[in-house]
């Protein structure tokens, strides 16, 4: 995955799967799922950075 991006042709046949075994949130808790997506970005991010820090 690049940058919150989808890689099509290697993560798009598991949403579908995941979608269709029902994994999937309701419209009324979108916000919450922006809000988890955020988070992970921002953990992700952090990783990075320590990692960097640690190898330089």
């Amino acid at each position: 995955m690049t940058d919150g991006g989808v890689e099509g042709r290697s993560e798009l046949p598991d949403y579908v799967e995941r979608y269709l075994q029902g994994d999937t949130m309701a419209l009324e808790e979108v916000n919450e799922a922006f809000e988890l997506m955020h988070r992970v970005k921002v953990f992700a991010q952090l990783f990075t950075l320590i990692n960097n820090l640690n190898s330089g």
